[in-house]
């Protein structure tokens, strides 16, 4: 190793704690944060209540009545949280609502929700995704669109750019 490399691995704490605080990155190996934001943040272990993080980057997640833009783990256990867009080998969610999963195995209960949701296996008392693609499914799954409701919205969703861009070519053509 570099002298460089060492003397950043002795810099980064062990342990930090965050309560009622906002930090732009925080890097250590056992991080918990409480009504805090964060917006980096790299770790072995991270534990999240009532906070909000841009951007982590942990081996453990486990967030508790939290909002997560962007998170990459290997397992990550969301309880009444808000995640856009995550990676994980194994995802729980119990309550939460998530933008996009990206995972191995998903267990998804208690009237949690997805928007889109891939991985190789999802179990649950109630699976509600609005697009789903999994190579094995246990229990019930209830997508928010039905196939009538892609054609509607289809259908309207062309209407709507061929008037944008009507109006577009209507009040931006160039004179000559």
């Amino acid at each position: 190793m570099s002298p460089k490399s060492e003397t950043q691995e002795e810099n980064i704490p062990e342990v930090v704690n965050l309560v009622d605080s906002q930090a732009e990155k925080i890097e250590a190996d056992l991080v918990r944060t409480s009504r805090s934001y964060v917006g980096s943040l790299t770790s072995e272990e991270a534990e999240l209540h009532q906070a909000v993080a841009m951007n982590i980057n942990a081996r453990d997640l486990s967030a508790g009545t939290s909002v997560l833009a962007v998170s990459q783990s290997v397992t990550a256990s969301m309880n009444g949280s808000l995640v856009l867009a995550a990676r994980a080998e194994r995802m729980d969610l119990k309550n939460s609502l998530a933008g996009g999963i990206y995972t191995d195995s998903a267990v998804l209960a208690d009237g949690s929700q997805t928007g889109i949701l891939v991985s190789s296996r999802v179990s649950g008392e109630q699976i509600r995704s609005v697009f789903l693609v999994a190579r094995q499914v246990e229990g019930p799954v209830e997508t928010m669109l039905d196939t009538r409701q892609v054609a509607v919205a289809s259908v309207l969703a062309g209407v709507a750019c061929g008037l944008v861009i009507l109006l577009g070519r209507v009040f931006f053509r160039n004179k000559k």
